[in-house]
């Protein structure tokens, strides 16, 4: 699975973002449920989210490894900040992501990348449009009925911005 969800918000200082997103226990995802989370001294962090529990029983393990912060040139010639943190995925969902916050000009961004995720056990027997569905709109809180609505992202943009 190759995705990228990308998040604006608006009035939000990226290190408020970063915060969020990094620092802290993901109380925010709205109708999922976070466990074993552990946050090490190198600033790496590791949980396992079910993002809509008890509705889909997934489970996605979250490795976050250290951030870093470069500087990236725009197609307009400016150049902004993006802090990384590399993602290794496990659980459910196996292999490569990353989290990126670009700081912005009145606000910042988040950008969710999966990049080359395997789906295992029973998701893998389960149509690829299906998962990608459920993954994307997972993440952008659009979950189709029966599902709940608002889970993923929608929670932290609004306490962000709240």
């Amino acid at each position: 699975m190759h995705t990228v969800t990308y998040v604006l918000v608006p009035g939000v200082d990226p290190a408020a973002l970063e915060a969020a997103l990094i620092d802290a226990e993901w109380s925010w995802w709205k109708n999922g449920k976070i466990s074993k989370w552990t946050k090490r001294a190198d600033g790496s962090c590791s949980f396992v989210l079910s993002p809509v529990w008890p509705f889909v029983p997934s489970k996605v393990g979250i490795d976050m490894e250290p951030r870093t912060t470069t500087e990236q040139p725009t197609p307009w010639g400016a150049r902004i900040p993006i802090t990384t943190c590399a993602v290794q995925f496990s659980g459910d969902f196996e292999g490569p992501g990353r989290y990126e916050i670009l700081g912005l000009e009145g606000g910042s961004a988040l950008r969710s990348v999966w990049a080359g995720v395997a789906r295992l056990g029973i998701k893998k027997l389960m149509p690829l449009s299906m998962i990608l569905n459920m993954h994307l709109g997972a993440e952008a809180g659009t979950l189709a009925f029966p599902l709940p609505k608002g889970t993923g992202f929608p929670g932290l943009v609004k306490r962000l911005i709240s």
